[in-house]
């Protein structure tokens, strides 16, 4: 069941990145030159962003190095960005359980 709902979230995720990128892709090309991800993290972080963090956004997803961002390229970067973000998430989560569980057992002591 687990398996199941983790599947519709990550249909339901992959759903809403692509909506993303069809919003950032404003000439309908089906990529994401240089410009548009530039409105794109703009948008996102509140600010111009710098050509330099442009350049490393855009070459960090840009997988097979043509320097447009492809439909299949956004969607999977964002989908392990998001997986690593979970991934923090949950080690800080254990990491205050166990030091919970070692206070505890200090005062218990």
């Amino acid at each position: 069941m687990a398996l199941h709902a983790e599947s519709d979230l990550l249909k339901l995720q992959r759903k809403e990145i692509i909506g993303i990128f069809k919003r950032a892709d404003t000439d309908a090309s089906g990529e994401i030159d240089a410009s548009e991800l530039h409105n794109l993290m703009e948008s996102v972080i509140g600010r111009p962003p710098t050509p330099a963090e442009v350049y490393h956004v855009g070459t960090h997803i840009d997988k097979n190095g043509d320097h447009k961002i492809q439909e299949n390229e956004f969607v999977d970067a964002l989908i392990q960005w998001l997986a690593e973000v979970e991934s923090t998430r949950l080690k800080r989560e254990r990491g205050k359980l166990y030091l919970k569980h070692l206070r505890l057992q200090i005062y218990l002591l």
